[in-house]
């Protein structure tokens, strides 16, 4: 018999995206699948979309409730999901054909698998890349969960890099688990909260996967919390600290705890510091004449917003010897600009390449399929913002 998965989507003013996120459930390959959308207070188009769904769709159900935020709205979902298995679903991004039926083939062959972790793929609107988990593909038991992953699930001094995905968006979990996971998860929280009940969710695992293969969309916006905190957020730190003490309190003590969310947060919190203080609206480059000595053959890497001013800057300063500009979507851009695909690094001579893309996961991800592809890692460097004020921001 086939299991069952309930896909579980909150909704909130998404009329502009919500077609194209139910589209890609309803065309899965795996058709065991129940859809709940929970229409979480929009004040758009989205419930009426969600209830021509549902009386289209015998497998879609709807939810309709007062804004209560994204935790409130998953815990709405599960609360009535019939599957044993959920995922969840973001109501602006989507997911592969075979998305659901690569993790449930998982499920079949390790018995003792509590959550499927996949990767993801990250669409910033000019480019897309792959989100990589840092372990493995593989089981990993409950004791290496917690003896190797948890201690340095919020933040891996060594790697400086997740080792897990800090989502619930690309994984399928035991329905029991999701509820124990959300149910502590305090609904005031709007960043991070997916960290929060991810480490909860391990912790009582018997056992997790880790694939090696990516099917979720996420869509990155502007106004994503996860890439700006507001005074607001900043405000609930606390409330953070003590979400991740309930979680993890038995793999590390509070101060280690503590001192991972300050290192984890710790660029957000400047950010929103200079929001507040309105210092970020004009922000100049740094030029990593440290780095880089004057007149270096240069490959810039990255043709989106970040990386067209970063290459006007250069062109400028005329400082360094520009022999590419490529980009893994190169043919997206107007062809005026000369972006050349990543393949003619293979021909080029070149002393470094200058990763100029602002986003720090896809930085990690542009820089591991260059090390894949042959580049040493001391040719690789990736650009950072100075505010024009003078703070230079490093940790």
């Amino acid at each position: 018999m086939l299991e069952k998965v309930s896909i579980i989507v909150p909704v909130y003013n998404g009329e502009h995206f919500l077609n194209k996120c139910v589209d890609s459930v309803l065309n899965q390959n795996y058709k065991n699948i129940e859809m709940i959308l929970v229409d979480d207070g929009s004040t758009d188009r989205s419930g009426v979309i969600c209830d021509e769904y549902e009386k289209e769709y015998p497998d879609i159900k709807v939810i309709h409730k007062k804004n209560g935020g994204q935790t409130s709205a998953r815990k709405a979902g599960v609360r009535l999901a019939s599957a044993e298995w959920v995922t969840f679903l973001d109501c602006d991004d989507w997911i592969e054909k075979d998305y659901i039926e690569k993790m449930i083939n998982i499920i079949k062959i390790s018995q003792d698998t509590d959550i499927v972790i996949s990767e993801r793929y990250i669409d910033s609107g000019t480019d897309v890349y792959v989100h990589r988990n840092g372990l493995a593909e593989g089981y990993y038991s409950k004791n290496q969960v917690m003896s190797k992953i948890l201690p340095c699930f919020i933040w891996d001094k060594w790697t400086r890099k997740d080792l897990l995905i800090h989502s619930l968006c690309n994984i399928l979990i035991h329905k029991s688990l999701a509820d124990m996971a959300l149910r502590d998860v305090d609904e005031r929280l709007r960043f991070n909260e997916d960290g929060v009940a991810l480490a909860t969710a391990l912790k009582y695992a018997r056992g997790i996967y880790v694939m090696s293969y990516a099917g979720y969309h996420y869509i990155m916006r502007d106004t994503s919390v996860t890439h700006n905190l507001s005074e607001r957020e900043m405000e609930m730190l606390p409330v953070l600290y003590d979400a991740y003490i309930k979680a993890m309190n038995h793999c590390m003590d509070i101060n280690q705890i503590k001192y991972q969310v300050n290192m984890r947060f710790g660029d957000m919190l400047i950010n929103g510091v200079l929001k507040k203080w309105e210092m970020e609206s004009k922000t100049e480059f740094i030029t990593p004449y440290e780095i880089v000595k004057k007149s270096s053959k240069v490959v810039i890497y990255g043709a989106g917003r970040f990386g067209k001013k970063y290459k006007d800057r250069l062109d400028k300063e005329a400082e360094f010897n520009i022999v590419a500009w490529v980009d893994k979507n190169y043919h997206n851009f107007p062809q005026e600009w000369n972006v050349e695909s990543i393949d003619v690094l293979k021909d080029r001579e070149y002393d470094i390449i200058l990763i100029a893309i602002s986003d720090p996961y896809i930085q990690k991800s542009v820089e591991r399929d260059l090390v894949d592809n042959g580049v040493a890692l001391s040719k690789i460097w990736a650009l950072r913002t100075e505010n024009v004020m003078g703070f230079r921001i490093s940790f």
